[in-house]
């Protein structure tokens, strides 16, 4: 049995879900398992959607919803030319109408709760697995359309709602494998769930490698697959830098700090459920199905280089404390965390001097109350435009030359902040947001000269 979750560009159009189809028809024979996003750009239409609603700007929401709905119809329009042949137009009318709904009731409130934010998105995984589930069928294949808001019970954190693990694996187990064992392909939903009463939940952006690797997990499979429109993890990000190498082979605990550190190819979380049980996860390439990708695994490849790949994340914020007062250092970091705590914020790194705290966070908007909380007894500076660019790899801890050779690389570029052996496997600068490009061009150069063919391979 394998999961075969495809994202948002990986079925976006009717050529790409053809596709799609005949990658799952290839793997027939391994009991898959799919899972889909919501097409294209969708769910940051539906987002845009729901914010012009509740600012009052009813007539451009209904545009864009027009705008959407049309775009969904077109693909299906493309897959089955003919009105009579076109399969479950009465489910997605049914979607469309809630949606409609949905959007007046927001208009009217003039508020887009995180609760209703999260019913709107959900929107988005639940057309493109009807017309999935649709096209698999036409393609001779046995799907099922499956509710994963009857699979993946949540917490009520809505906008990034956790999994209830006991229950969520529970549910899956009794309502899928059934489904597999009488020889059809489930399909569900990435990215939704809902609270044990029954409210919709979103798990956070790019979620539903989460919801596959949850799945895995719940039913033991022997590979969880993330097909995307990338070769896999990279050494660096294409979008900023020509020329990368797939990496192929990495350790969980390597992907698990480029996630954190700002890689966009996996969801933070998702790594967490298949690392627990050991199932390796390949990150694929749908229009490239024939390339091997990226496997994650526990053991990953230990190599003559330092680093497997750089990542980056922009824009953060720098925010530095100072003890004014001469607070006990006791009840100063106390008082500096459980503000933290209570707003929900997680810095990316953390350097503490005396009577100074340094922290690199994401530009969250609740950073303000934070600073409302605390500036009455800490001095704050709250410096804006900043990025982080991190290095990483297993081997790093080996080459104690290593911070020697990035500081020297990066010799005419302003660091804000050095973060070097706080893991055995990162270092962690931070910098001015704009400088970001030249530092991972040095940085790749310096890095990666000669490519070693057992562990990356050319784009």
């Amino acid at each position: 049995m394998i999961v075969m979750k495809f994202g948002g560009t990986s079925i976006q159009d009717a050529v790409s879900i053809r596709r799609v189809c005949q990658i799952v028809l290839k793997n027939r024979q391994k009991q898959p398992v799919v899972v889909n996003s919501a097409m294209g750009k969708t769910t940051r239409n539906l987002l845009k959607i729901g914010q012009l609603a509740a600012a009052g700007d009813s007539e451009s929401a209904q545009e864009e919803l027009n705008t959407l709905v049309a775009y969904h119809q077109r693909i299906i329009g493309e897959l089955w030319p003919h009105p009579d042949e076109q399969p479950l137009l009465a489910q997605l009318d049914s979607f469309y109408t809630e949606l409609f709904q949905l959007k007046d009731g927001v208009s009217v409130l003039r508020d887009l709760t995180p609760r209703s934010q999260d019913k709107f998105l959900a929107y988005g995984e639940l057309i493109a697995t009807t017309i999935m589930t649709a096209a698999l069928r036409t393609a001779g294949i046995d799907a099922v359309w499956c509710d994963a808001r009857e699979l993946v019970i949540t917490d009520d954190r809505f906008t990034g709602a956790a999994p209830i693990q006991e229950l969520t694996y529970s549910k899956m187990q009794h309502i899928l494998i059934p489904f597999v064992h009488n020889g059809q392909v489930p399909v569900i939903q990435g990215y939704i769930g809902a609270t044990r009463d029954g409210a919709t939940t979103t798990l956070g952006f790019e979620g539903s490698d989460f919801t596959a690797a949850l799945i895995g997990a719940a039913l033991d499979v022997e590979d969880v697959q993330i097909w995307k429109d990338v070769p896999g993890v990279m050494t660096a990000d294409p979008e900023i830098y020509a020329d990368p190498w797939t990496v192929k082979k990495i350790s969980f605990e390597e992907a698990a700090e480029l996630t954190f550190f700002g890689a966009k190819v996996l969801h933070p979380s998702s790594i967490a459920p298949a690392r627990q049980k050991n199932i390796p996860v390949h990150v694929l390439n749908s229009k490239l199905p024939e390339k091997g990708g990226t496997e994650l695994s526990a053991n990953g490849i230990v190599s003559k280089y330092p680093v497997k790949s750089i990542t980056y994340k922009r824009p953060v914020i720098l925010l530095v404390m100072q003890n004014m007062h001469y607070l006990p250092f006791h009840d100063y970091f106390k008082m500096v965390f459980d503000g933290l705590d209570r707003e929900r914020l997680v810095p990316y790194l953390v350097n503490i001097a005396e009577g100074s705290v340094k922290m690199v966070l994401n530009t969250a908007s609740n950073l303000q109350h934070l600073i409302d909380d605390l500036g009455q007894w800490v001095q704050i500076d709250m410096i804006p435009n900043k990025a982080t660019v991190t290095l990483v790899g297993q081997a790093m801890i080996e080459h104690p030359d290593i911070a020697g050779r990035i500081l020297k690389c990066l010799d005419e570029i302003s660091l804000d902040l050095i973060s070097h052996g706080a893991s055995n496997m990162n270092s962690t600068l931070v910098m001015n947001a704009d400088t970001v490009e030249t530092a991972v061009d040095r940085l790749h150069r310096e890095f990666f000269q000669v490519r070693d063919p057992e562990l990356f391979e050319t784009m």
